[in-house]
């Protein structure tokens, strides 16, 4: 009898230990049911979190693309203009190259008409000379004539 309420008392004592090893399981599994709960929460935000992010990346792509594009079509629409411009400037220099050589053709036709000019106020004033000389020699002449004649 002593050794079956021995057994009796070591297999009750088993038993409690038991029991407390089964609470413990049941506490950590309920814990770990908490925590699988909250990373299958965690995972499901970050999911979330990726597609947002996933989305935005390709907004941003597109925006990059779009951008790209407008700024490649700038560019080229610049170039042309700039194209253009170097066309009028070339067009321009050779107007310029040809008003210069108009210019100085007219300068060197000036400087031969101021020379003719020189030259023909030369002849003028020796022209105005030779007919005051004319003026005072048909004046004395007519003053002679009138000497002789008696005309007063």
């Amino acid at each position: 009898r002593n050794d079956a309420e021995a057994e009796i008392s070591a297999c009750s004592g088993e038993i409690s230990l038991l029991k407390r090893q089964q609470e413990e399981a049941e506490t950590e599994i309920v814990s770990l049911r908490d925590r699988l709960s909250s990373l299958k929460s965690q995972q499901a935000r970050t999911t979330t979190s990726e597609s947002t992010l996933k989305a935005q990346l390709s907004v941003l792509k597109k925006q990059v693309d779009e951008a790209t594009a407008s700024a490649e079509a700038e560019n080229s629409a610049l170039r042309e203009r700039i194209s253009k411009l170097n066309e009028k400037l070339a067009a321009a220099n050779e107007n310029g190259t040809l008003q210069s050589t108009r210019l100085s053709n007219l300068t060197a036709d000036n400087t031969r008409l101021e020379l003719e000019l020189g030259e023909a106020t030369r002849r003028v004033e020796e022209e105005k000379t030779m007919t005051s000389r004319l003026r005072s020699s048909l004046a004395d002449a007519n003053s002679k004539v009138s000497d002789v004649t008696g005309d007063t």
